[in-house]
Parts: C-alpha cells; structure tokens; sequence
C-alpha cells in the first residue's frame, strides 16, 4: 500500500495527537477515540469532553460494499448508540466511513446536532495551501469549471450546498468555491483527496491557523439539530479521504482509479460499466415510431448500446411532460399496449432499453398525489407557482418508498427496460425545512436521502443488471454515494454546444469518470470538417445522439454516421483509463482544447485535439506525459473520420509532439501504441 512520508496529526479538544510516520489516513490509530476524525454536541457537550467516558467495542463486518471495521460507542445513561463504519482499501491509500446514531432506549435521546463526519486537524509544511475542487452544475457553459484557491490564513473558509441537490451550483455558499462535493487539498508536494457522500445539502470548513502550520476541516450535513426516538437509527453523509504525494495530476488520475475500482456500477463480471452510445428521443409519439426506430438500428447496423425514451410518454395526451408529472401511467395514445412490444423488438435488435421517471416529482391534482396525499410533502407555503414547485415524494415515508419501488419495478418487468433514467428537477431544501419540527431539524432530509438510496438499491437487487442513469436538471446531484449505484448520462442542462461538451468532459474528467457528452455531429459528408469537431467535442466515457428519420433511408449519411459512430466506439475504452489536460480549461474560441488519454496497461493511448473557430493557430505542441523516450511507437494522426497510415515515432519525439490541424475549427485524433 502507498504511503507518502510526512506526518498525519488529528485534533480533538484543542489537543494535537500524533499519528506517526506517515501521511497515512488508512492507520488505525485514526479510529482510536483520542483521535477520532469526526465531532459532534449531546446534550449540549462536544464529544471530545464525554466520548471517553462511552463504552466502547470493535468488530468486524460485512457491509454492502465489502468488510468493514465498526468502531461502537454507547451512552451508558441515554442508550444512544453510535457506529463508525470504516472501510479502508489494500489497493488505495484511502478510508471512507459513515456513522450511524441509534436510540437503544425507552425515551427521546437528548438533542444530537452539529454532527460533522469529518472533523480532524493536519499539519502544513508550507504556509500555502490551495483547495482545487470545481464548481457544481448549474445549467452553464461554465458547468464544472475547475478551482484552484488559496486558503486564506486565520479565517473559516467554507464551502457547500443550500438547495438540497449535492453538486447544485445555484446559491452555493461559497461563489467562488460553488457546490460540488469533491476537493483537493494540495500542501505543497502533498495532499489529501476527498468527497463528501451525500446527496443532500452539505457544507465543509478549512481553517487554516494564522501561522499557517495546521489545517482543520469540518464537514457534514448543513443543519443538524434533533432528538432520537427509541428505536430510531439515522446515518450521517459519507467521508472519503485519500492521500497522494508527488504531481497533481498524476493525484487525479489515482483518485479517477479509485472511483472506477470502487465507486461506480459493475456489470455481472464485476467490471465498471461501460457508458453507453445512447439513441436518445422523446416519450410523446406513436410506438410504431419508435418499433419502426428499432428495426433501423438493427437493420442498419446503428452502432446504438442503448435506446432512449425521455420525458413525454405518460399521462394526459393533451398535458405538456411538465404538468404530466405524477400522472404515471403509460399513455394509451401512443403505447396502446404499453411498453413491451418496444422493448421486445429492443430485445431481439440487441439494444438496450432506457425510459425517464421524475418519481420524486407530482404536479398538485395528479394521480398519485391525490391517490396518496401522505405519500407527498406539499409545495412550501409563499414559494410560488405550481409549476415551479410541484408535490414532493418523501420517500422517509415507507409507504411512499415502498409504493414507488414496487410501481418502478413492474413497470420495468412489464416493459423489459434495461436503463431506468431517474431525473429530479427541483430543489427539495425548502420541502425538509418546513416538515421539521424545531427539535428534529434535518431529519426529514436525513430520512429522504436514506429513501433514496434504499430506492435505488431494491430497484437493482430486484432487476440484476439493471443500470441507472442519475440526472437531477444535469449534473445536480453527483456523489459518491449516487456514483456507486449510478452514471450521469446527461451531466448538464447546457448540452450539446460543442465549446461547452469540452469544457464540461475536462471539468468532470478529474472526479467523475463515468459521465457522457452529446455528440454533436450532423448526418452530412464524413470530410465535413465542422461536423466531424462537433461530434469529437462531445466525446467522453459515453455519448448520446440520435438520427432524424428523414435520413433512415440515405446510405450516404448514414456511412459518414456509422463511421463517425464506431470512431467513438474505439476511443471510449480509453476515457477508462488516466486523464491529462493538456490545455488550460477555457472558453475562449481563439484558443484550442486538447487531453491526453492513457492507457498504461494497454501501452497505449490517444490525445484529443480541438482547434475552435477563432483560433489563428494551426499547429499545436504538446508534451505527452508517460512516453518512454527510450521506446519507438506506432502513432496514427487522424484529422477526417478515415483511418490514418501508422508511422513509427521514437517516445522522444512523442513526448513533445506538434499537432497540425488545417481547418477551424477542426479536430485531430493521434492514437500511440508502444512497441
């Protein structure tokens, strides 16, 4: 296991207690109460003046995700109960825990509030500290834009979300820092990754001292303050931190390893899922359309994993998707026998088959809301219109979670859908904040995410191999606890302008692996320049497009298709492996957008070039990372959607190799291999 070769140091009570040699966040004095990671007030007290005085056990388990260690503590007066459950890694020098409260006794615990997972105090070797995190989603062509800040010296600097979606960047708490819940805590050649697992609201605090030789972070749920019913258990956001040392992007790529290894979905062979190439269309017209769609992927060799219904094909024919909401039923209009001859001709073509829900969601006056009133919480009163503000499934309620699952979960066996797109387009805070009784504040939240995750996991215990596509208005709500059961097919609301699909795929790339682009090409002549930058822009681990029927029967367009298509299908296994910017992020359209992708275990690699519309520049030099100067390669440079010769360039060469790319905008491909 990597260990980097500085000091770890956790505060508790004012107190600085050593952890050794090492940076090491997986030692297991971490879990030792003298230096616990994590605080919260009782009664009124700070744990570190009581959590000593608590009986206190370890043992061993088995968790969903694997074995874990517990540490248990437990209030001999008021039977609350806490559970850290650790789970470290042999292959990463990582840790992540969650802790869980429980009312053992016969009474109301006291007030638990102020509980924060992460709280720990490390050491600063350099007085310069900077947090490299991103801004979240919040329907831009700035999505994701990546933060590199100092962190000022003497004063909290917070950061976090306030709308109850965990990667919202609308009314963040910090504009400069908005909310996304990933971090980079860089102390000169060294630092620590991390992510806050939780798909609520949440908010994290450095404080670095005035003399700049210690860093504290706090991070947690932004309100807690509640009692415990007897026989009532809750668990708090999840913390994952990871050490690196040595270059920062190389850090990245660890951490991109890390997320693929551990947080994100498998396929039966316990592999990461692979993004599919998604046929996207509209819910509202006749499903012999969409039949006839079916045929055409298959017949015309379509290189399609997937077909997409979106939003659309429910309720009223006469109601827009919006007002459609809760109105969840199949509408007989253009689905006369519902899904299933679909998905059966889906089946037979090979094809996966994906459909939209916004269960959380119901217009007042539809059908589930007013057949289940207590399955909602009611639009908050003096919020606005209906429309913005629809009824909101609470699924704390195991009533309401229960009706969902089982409603989802047929409707998936009836219509043989294989992707359940799950979208969530509003922001629930407001909708906790006025169910909250003055001595239970966050727990309606904490009771909906916990739903939410007990959701999504029934629907994929009950359904093997079923994927989920995780969309709340783009990317709003990415974590790592929606990673590990989920992709983002759709990451942002700003889709499908090809400046913006690069900036987004190198703002997410970093933290997110699992994220598709829009595919922005036209069906036109496979040399069309523009067209063939438009369809690379949007490449990332997966992509989403779709052909108009008007061209279901021209071969010409339909070969530039194909061919641009299975381009795409050779390059994704590369959005697999590391990731390295080779240009500034940016939105300037004089300028280029260029990465390298690098598969060490394969030899090989490609880099991505982009020259935009305004660039005068039509060469660019690149200096590749992890070329071996002392080898020879195989290099393709492919500028047109037709196969390049392969010519032999020696690793030093490679290493600083010069792009030129004729047209603007314009794009070029250059594949390695290594001898």
């Amino acid at each position: 296991m990597m260990k980097s070769l500085v000091y770890f140091l956790s505060f508790l009570g004012g107190t600085i207690a050593a952890l050794g040699q090492g940076f090491d966040v997986t030692s297991p004095n971490l879990w030792k109460t003298e230096a616990a990671p994590f605080a919260f007030k009782y009664d009124g007290r700070d744990s570190a003046t009581f959590l000593s005085t608590w009986t206190r056990t370890e043992k061993n388990a088995q968790a969903a995700s694997g074995p874990v260690h517990q540490v248990i503590y437990e209030d001999p007066a008021t039977k609350l109960k806490m559970v850290v459950e650790v789970r470290n890694f042999t292959d990463f020098p990582a840790v992540d825990w969650v802790l869980y409260f429980s009312n053992e006794g016969t009474a109301d615990t006291p007030i638990l509030e102020n509980i924060q997972p992460l709280h720990t105090t490390i050491p600063c070797e350099t007085p310069d500290v900077i947090l490299h995190s991103a801004a979240g989603s919040c329907q831009s062509i700035a999505d994701f834009v990546q933060i590199a800040t100092p962190v000022p010296k003497g004063q909290a600097f917070g950061f976090g979300t306030t709308t109850g979606r965990s990667s919202d960047g609308l009314n963040a708490i910090n504009g400069n820092v908005s909310g996304f819940p990933f971090f980079n805590i860089q102390i000169g050649d060294h630092g620590i990754l991390g992510a806050i697992g939780w798909t609520g609201d949440w908010l994290m605090d450095i404080d670095e001292a005035a003399d700049g030789k210690t860093l504290e972070m706090d991070a947690g749920m932004l309100k807690t303050h509640l009692l415990l019913h007897p026989g009532e258990t809750i668990r708090t956001p999840r913390i994952l931190l990871m050490n690196w040392k040595g270059d920062i992007t190389d850090s990245q790529n660890t951490w991109r390893k890390l997320m693929l290894a551990h947080y994100s979905p498998k396929d039966l062979k316990g592999n990461p899922v692979l993004n599919p190439m998604c046929f996207c269309s509209g819910g509202g017209e006749p499903i012999d359309n969409k039949i006839a769609t079916a045929h055409f992927i298959h017949d015309k060799n379509i290189p399609a994993d997937l077909y997409w219904i979106d939003a659309g094909w429910y309720g009223k024919k006469d109601l827009d998707w919006v007002h459609n909401r809760g109105n969840w039923w199949v509408t007989p209009e253009f689905y006369p026998n519902g899904f299933k001859p679909l998905g059966d001709a889906l089946k037979s073509a090979n094809v996966g088959f994906l459909v939209w829900l916004e269960a959380e969601t119901a217009m007042p006056g539809t059908t589930f809301p007013t057949q289940h009133p207590d399955w909602y919480i009611p639009k908050p009163p003096n919020s606005g219109s209906d429309e913005d503000f629809p009824d909101s499934l609470n699924l704390g309620n195991p009533d309401a979670l229960k009706g969902m699952t089982d409603f989802e979960s047929k409707l998936i066996t009836d219509s043989g859908i294989t992707w359940y797109r799950q979208d969530f387009n509003y922001s629930p805070a407001t909708y906790w904040a006025s169910q909250d009784k003055p001595d239970r504040v966050g727990m309606t939240e904490i009771k909906d995410i916990e739903g939410l995750y007990a959701y999504w996991d029934a629907l994929l215990a009950q359904h093997p191999g079923l994927r989920i596509d995780n969309c709340s208005s783009g990317g709003r709500r990415l974590d790592i606890e929606t990673m590990v059961r989920s992709v983002a097919l759709h990451r942002s609301d700003c889709a499908g302008i090809p400046m913006g699909e690069q900036f987004h795929t190198q703002g997410l790339a970093p933290w997110v692996p699992l994220n598709d682009g829009i595919y922005g090409a036209g069906l036109t002549d496979a040399s069309n320049a523009v067209q063939i930058y438009n369809s690379r822009s949007g490449y990332s681990a997966g992509i989403n497009f779709a052909i108009d029927p008007k061209f279901f029967n021209d071969d010409h367009a339909l070969d530039a298709a194909r061919k641009g298509l299975n381009e795409f299908r050779e390059v994704r296994p590369y959005f697999y492996g590391d990731f390295y910017p080779l240009m500034p992020q940016n939105l300037d359209t004089g300028s280029w957008s260029a990465w390298q992708l690098d598969r060490p275990d394969l030899n090989s690699g490609v880099l991505l070039c982009l020259r935009r519309p305004n660039s005068i520049y039509s060469a660019l030099q690149v200096d590749l990372h992890k070329v071996d100067p002392a080898a020879s390669y195989d290099v393709e440079v492919r500028t047109t959607l037709e196969k390049a010769p392969l010519r032999t360039v020696s690793g030093q060469d490679l290493a600083h190799f010069q792009v030129t790319i004729p047209d603007k905008p314009g794009s070029a491909l250059v594949f390695y291999h290594k001898k």
